[in-house]
């Protein structure tokens, strides 16, 4: 699978894919694939794309928009979930340690070591049970 194959696959919104595939060639050659690709599942968090607002891959392509900088996602809208408020403490956690997870993941910590963190957070909190 070429790299527009998994960008494609991974965009959420299916629109000009020839324009897609022109503008994916002219962006590459300003940055790096997994750079591309990481902002487009972290975009995908975001209230706006969460709301339905997502652009055409092409124009999404010609801006740049990998470039932007998002606002953390607010629990309610990055989990919209139909667990109630009894469990909503658990969605905010759930939502901190993903957010936690890719900010350590692109700050360059190795993926290995990320877990091992979490995996020490789990096993501390589940002893003091």
């Amino acid at each position: 699978m070429t790299e527009f194959q998994q960008f494609w696959a991974a965009y959420p919104r299916k629109t000009a894919k020839v324009l897609a595939g022109r503008a994916f060639d002219r962006a590459i050659r300003s940055t790096t694939f997994p750079v591309m690709l990481a902002a487009v599942e972290r975009q995908k968090l975001s209230d706006q794309w969460r709301r339905g607002f997502i652009p055409h891959p092409a124009t999404w392509l010609r801006q740049e928009r990998w470039m932007d900088e998002l606002p953390l996602p607010s629990p309610a809208t990055a989990f919209p979930s139909k667990v109630g408020d009894r469990n909503q403490a658990a969605v905010d956690e759930a939502l901190r340690t993903r957010i936690r997870r890719q900010e350590m993941c692109e700050a360059g910590m190795d993926p290995e070591a990320v877990e091992a963190v979490f995996e020490r957070e789990y096993l501390a909190r589940k002893a003091n049970r």
